[in-house]
């Protein structure tokens, strides 16, 4: 399997993640997908780490700048966010938004900043709280507002009164290998990466619980370290190589142990290079944070869903995009008849005309 390998200048991807880099790529059965994004954000994206997508705006942590700057829906090329957030940020890695606006930063010093619906320029956060010792890595907000702090080999897990340095967590996850980011499921499944692979926990899981799975090995393509984990409506889980190999790897919902991913991003055309956080929305759309060549990346799902087929006399249903391409194939249905039809009558009429011919002919010969 061909995977083309990125080298880029490992100072500063050094001072992000530690460990040693990967420059070879395992080998696997996986589908590669070598295709180009359908966005790209260069703007205000001058060291994108961390990301968040919501209510289609875009939402990306730049490490180097201090600051978290937001992009309205359908940004793209050059385009300026239409909000920047950089009070008392220190080398922001994870962003998230809560049900009610609240943006929360994950800083290299350990702290979480959190800002009102509407911060600016210049505007202080509203709260800051500790996670303990060393940074906080990643950052997620769980379906029920409580908020998961990746530290190095724990998730600390907060509710949304937190405050005090530290913050006292509601509970924590330990014994995980030195890792980079956290994702909470919609089902509420703990997502973690652990070294080259990824370890999925119960919603409830406490201390040094056992994970409910894990997927690694060779097969898996999963190579460290990993940061952007994500999961669709699905089930099926991501994750970005953020080294040299520079790729997005997905997973069935039921991927365990030693498995070949369903699709691997990656290559030229794709322009990943040492891929961050990422965005998965319900379909498997993909928003990538490109730190290795700064800009943010926009995907069409790597899952696309078949045209339906439709007989006639069946009402058309589902997603609206389902219905345009039955309505596009019964109307190609349509023209095909209708086309007959005519090719039908028009020989009908050529043969009267014919018929008509001959009689008039005989009756000129007579």
């Amino acid at each position: 399997m061909n995977r083309t390998i990125r080298v880029v200048g490992l100072g500063a991807v050094g001072a992000l993640i530690g460990g040693t880099l990967v420059a070879t790529a395992p080998t696997a059965s996986a589908d590669d997908v070598n295709t180009a994004p359908v966005r790209k954000i260069t703007g205000a994206t001058t060291s994108p780490f961390g990301l968040a997508k919501v209510g289609g705006r875009t939402y990306v942590a730049n490490f180097s700048q201090n600051n978290v700057v937001v992009y309205a829906a359908g940004a793209n090329g050059a385009a300026m966010p239409i909000r920047t957030m950089n009070s008392g940020l220190n080398l922001p890695r994870g962003v998230d938004v809560d049900t009610n606006g609240f943006t929360y930063v994950a800083n290299n010093n350990g702290l979480v900043s959190v800002f009102a619906p509407d911060a600016d320029t210049g505007d202080a956060p509203v709260k800051t709280f500790g996670t303990g010792a060393g940074a906080a890595l990643g950052l997620d907000i769980g379906p029920t507002g409580s908020i998961f702090v990746r530290k190095s080999t724990t998730i600390n897990v907060y509710s949304p009164a937190a405050a005090g340095n530290p913050a006292a967590t509601t509970r924590q996850i330990t014994g995980l290998p030195a890792g980079n980011n956290v994702h909470v499921s919609a089902s509420g499944t703990t997502w973690a990466d652990a070294g080259a692979a990824l370890r999925a926990y119960a919603s409830n899981a406490s201390g040094g619980a056992t994970p409910l799975r894990t997927i690694g090995g060779a097969k898996t393509e999963l190579a460290a370290p990993i940061v952007g984990i994500g999961t669709d409506s699905s089930g099926r889980v991501y994750a970005s190589n953020f080294n040299a190999v520079s790729t997005v790897v997905a997973f069935s919902a039921s991927a365990e142990n030693n498995v070949a991913p369903l699709k691997v991003l990656g290559g030229p055309a794709t322009q990943l290079n040492n891929p961050g956080h990422l965005a998965v929305s319900g379909d498997g759309g993909l928003t990538v944070a490109n730190f290795g060549a700064p800009s943010v990346l926009e995907f069409r799902t790597l899952f696309p869903k078949p045209a339906p087929v439709v007989k006639r006399g069946e009402v058309i249903v589902g997603h609206p995009v389902d219905r345009l391409h039955a309505v596009a194939g019964l109307a190609d249905h349509f023209v095909t008849a209708l086309g007959q039809g005519i090719g039908h009558h028009l020989a009908h009429e050529r043969r009267v005309v014919d018929d008509e011919h001959s009689g008039h002919s005989g009756h000129l010969l007579h």
